[in-house]
């Protein structure tokens, strides 16, 4: 999905310093899992290091109709650990939230970026330790 880098360059300016693009893909990530559309069994980047992983090994994306089959079929990849080290936790966060973000727009249309600029004017609501102002 070539959307992510423009969604995370409307988002970075939003919310400036307080989020790495880590925190960005983690936040797609779980607005897909909670959506039901992806299960990580295991760690978030996993999924991204298993399609990068999977890439490498000839099982591309354009191969398959849906971004769902997709990942089913990368679910059946087995890592390579010594590979796995190799690949940057954002390269992997970056690559599980382009999928997170395809299974997203594919079941519910490009209104997905507007909903998270929406979560990154108010952090208040998903950032479990976000600053908040004292009250009165």
């Amino acid at each position: 999905v070539t959307i992510l880098p423009s969604v995370i360059g409307r988002l970075n300016p939003i919310i400036g310093t307080i989020l790495t693009v880590i925190d960005i893909c983690k936040t797609v990530i779980t607005i897909a899992e909670k959506l039901g559309l992806l299960e990580t069994k295991e760690k978030q980047e996993e999924l991204g290091d298993r399609a990068l992983q999977g890439e490498e090994q000839g099982i591309l994306l354009k191969d398959f109709e849906t971004y769902e089959e997709y990942v089913k079929e990368l679910e059946k990849l087995e890592l390579d650990p010594e590979r796995s080290m190799e690949i940057s936790l954002e390269k992997k966060f970056e690559k599980a939230a382009e999928l997170a973000l395809g299974l997203t727009i594919e079941k519910y249309g490009l209104a997905i970026p507007q909903l998270l600029s929406e979560y990154a004017k108010r952090p208040e609501l998903w950032i479990p330790d976000y600053p908040r102002l004292p009250c009165g």
